[in-house]
């Protein structure tokens, strides 16, 4: 009988492995030391790690910052110094004229000589929001938003700015209601204006622009400027209106009523505001009134419908389902909606009870574009392709498109919107292009998409950024940047519909986007070599007389140009030393020769804010930056004429269909690639089955084998 082998002793360790042992161990190198003490060596040690890890963060930075290309800064800067405590900037498509707000009112600068060509003395009144127009050769429309809510219209020629009109004074308009946006179409002939009642509701207003007519008044009121400036002798004279057609419509008092006069605060009224002492006769002058065409409310939350069985429900709904509307007309009861508030109530009472029931302002604000004649809205596509006919508006919060033709004749203000585009999330932002061909829109989840307006088309849907919010929007011009075709690296047709976007998120996202039907290129980083952390890029500006160049800002205030061509950094603009670009006055205004700029002091107790009150304007001269003189000598072709102006609808459609055949023969070869890719997964994926059935029935028959 075998007896039971005894257990072998364990091998003791050697020397050599004990030693190891204890010096790898850092806590029994030292002997321990008693609690005070201990506690001291500790701090002391966190210090030193600290303080270490601090220096080499250091010695890193600046080993990249040595690393890093550097640029040339440019701190050639005007100081118009007469403008303080300015706020806004805004010029025109020619460039001849700079309007900006400041202390006093608002000013008309020459873009290239920074000298006042006329003013309009309005103190009181902070301007937050200025746009501008040119009505005909030498007529500006200028538009302004100040900060109590008053939106105003103003009309310049030659070196007069006549106060037109103070939407807020109109006849009908809610004396609780204030403006929260103005903008003027790019032709002149509407204007839009936001309104907001606090905490009750908000609706956009249209309205149409006697061009013409108030061209000829203004023409009127100047000549009788000119009249009452003639010596006493003339003066004695009668003065002889009959000349003059136009001067008939403006020898009028200004008529005004009391009540208006009462509730108007300081500076609101063309009286107040203008100072007839130092323009004697344009106080008095009275222009003939647009005309309101349109009224946009915000679309009300989708409740239950009013059908009280759902017989009737079904009967009210369209029955094929092919009309896209704001998603108010459904079959949803109004138990419906009582179960599904019952059930939230119920499954989140724990987190409800921790809710602000404090009233919040729940009013939605417009995002509004004046867009010209297309396939969408075709109302004077071949007679006037570049006047404005339809309006595009969104509302902060929603996920709807909702676009109105200007031209139809309606018979209430408030009508349904004619085409009305669905998405999948919130819009957040949105730009048009210079020419109107294209709309961009920005969405909650960073996915850009991209419209063909004039052809009614979907250009592209790219999701730029998974982590972060949209900032910028801003179309280029196509010539610039060329999309090449994988064929010979050859560029599409000029006739051929794409377009050229930066887009800039919150997370420092900087690239360029390019769009086409047929050609998709992946986005392209806009990228600064000289750059050590990357920046929030919060406003970009293009530049006329050299397309090439954008102008870029980011949140901390470094301005820095771009060449969109190469994708790369050229130059930086910097502000003089004791002045800062404020997050709170992005006013950068990039007119072809001249970059304007509104810098502020540092606030002396507070190192970290501006102070406001020394806000003040720089202008820099474009064609003394010498990294710039090779862009000045290159002509390009830029977008200055449509799409629709130099081709018509079947010329575009024409040359996309010979795009098509151009690149015909690279997609037959991405489709084979493609099926020879498919039959090498087939393969694999057959493989893999085979494998994993082989190895099943292996562990199975094994299995058997060992119960046996």
């Amino acid at each position: 009988m075998r007896g039971k082998k005894p257990k072998r002793s364990t091998t003791p360790p050697s020397e050599d492995e004990g030693d190891d042992n204890f010096v790898a161990d850092p806590d029994q190198i030292f002997d321990d030391l008693p609690q005070p003490f201990r506690l001291v060596d500790k701090t002391l040690r966190q210090v030193f790690d600290d303080a270490w890890e601090i220096i080499e963060g250091i010695e890193e930075r600046k080993a990249l910052k040595r690393s890093k290309a550097v640029l040339p800064l440019f701190e050639l800067g005007k100081q118009l110094s007469e403008y303080n405590k300015s706020t806004c900037v805004c010029t025109v498509t020619d460039g001849g004229y700079l309007f900006l707000s400041y202390s006093n009112g608002l000013a008309v600068v020459d873009s290239l000589l920074g000298t006042t060509v006329a003013c309009f003395e309005d103190p009181g009144n902070s301007i937050v929001q200025i746009s501008a127009c040119c009505l005909q050769e030498g007529y500006y429309l200028i538009s302004t938003l100040d900060s109590v809510g008053f939106a105003k219209l103003f009309c310049f020629t030659g070196d007069k700015v006549l106060l037109v009109r103070t939407f807020n004074e109109q006849e009908g308009t809610n004396k609780q209601a204030v403006a929260t946006i103005v903008d003027i179409s790019q032709d002149g002939g509407y204007v839009g204006v936001g309104w907001k009642v606090p905490m009750k509701e908000s609706w956009l207003e249209i309205y149409k622009v006697p061009k013409d007519t108030w061209v000829k008044e203004m023409e009127a009121a100047v000549a009788a400027v000119a009249r009452s400036r003639k010596p006493t002798m003339v003066e004695s004279s009668a003065p002889d209106l009959e000349d003059s057609a136009a001067a008939d419509l403006l020898v009028k008092s200004s008529e005004e009523p009391d009540a208006v006069n009462r509730d108007s605060p300081p500076g609101s009224r063309p009286g107040s505001a203008q100072g007839g002492q130092n323009q004697p006769g344009l106080s008095v002058v009275s222009f003939t009134k647009p005309t309101a065409v349109l009224r946009v409310r915000p679309p009300a939350p989708v409740g239950p419908c009013a059908a009280t069985n759902c017989s009737a429900a079904l009967k009210a709904t369209d029955a094929d389902g092919n009309v896209i509307g704001s998603g108010s007309s459904h079959v949803l009861m109004s138990q419906y909606f009582d179960s599904c508030e019952k059930a939230f109530h119920q499954i989140h009472k724990d987190e409800l009870q921790y809710l602000n029931k404090d009233d919040q302002d729940l009013a939605s604000f417009p995002g509004i574009h004046f867009l010209t004649p297309g396939r969408l809205i075709p109302s004077g596509l071949e007679s006037a392709p570049s006047k404005v006919n339809s309006l595009s508006v969104w509302w902060s919060g929603g996920t709807q498109l909702f676009i109105y033709s200007l031209v139809k004749t309606a018979k209430d203000l408030e009508h349904k919107p004619d085409i009305v585009w669905p998405h999948s999330e919130q819009i957040i932002i949105s730009a048009v292009s210079e020419c109107g061909s294209f709309m961009a829109m920005g969405l909650k989840t960073g996915t850009v998409v991209v419209w063909d307006v004039y052809r009614g088309t979907l250009l592209r849907v790219c999701p730029i950024t998974d982590k972060g919010k949209i900032f910028v929007l801003c179309f280029l011009s196509s010539a610039v940047v060329p999309i090449m075709t994988e064929d010979d690296n050859a560029a599409t047709s000029t006739a051929s519909s794409y377009a050229n976007l930066v887009v800039s998120c919150d997370d420092g996202t900087f690239c360029l986007l390019q769009c086409g039907v047929a050609h998709s290129p992946p986005e392209k980083p806009l990228v600064d070599r000289s750059a050590i952390d990357t920046e929030v890029v919060t406003e970009v500006v293009t530049m006329s007389q050299t397309p090439q160049v954008i102008t870029a800002v980011t949140k901390s205030g470094r301005i820095t140009l771009y060449d969109v061509s190469s994708c790369t950094a050229i130059c930086h603009v910097g502000l003089p030393v004791s002045f800062q670009l404020s997050s709170q006055l992005p006013c950068i205004c990039a007119d072809g020769k001249v970059l304007m700029l509104i810098g502020a002091q540092t606030d002396e107790e507070n190192h970290d804010a501006l102070d406001l009150e020394t806000s003040v304007p720089f202008s820099y001269p474009l064609q003394h930056f010498p990294t710039l003189q090779k862009y000045w000598k290159e002509s390009v072709a830029t977008d200055a004429s449509s799409y629709k102006l130099t081709n018509t609808i079947d010329a575009r459609l024409h040359s996309l269909i010979q795009d098509r055949l151009v690149s015909q023969e690279s997609r037959q070869m991405r489709l084979q690639q493609r099926w020879t890719q498919y039959q090498t997964e087939l393969k694999n994926i057959h493989n893999n089955n085979m494998r994993r059935n082989h190895s099943t029935w292996l562990t199975a028959k094994s299995s058997v084998f060992t119960t046996w």
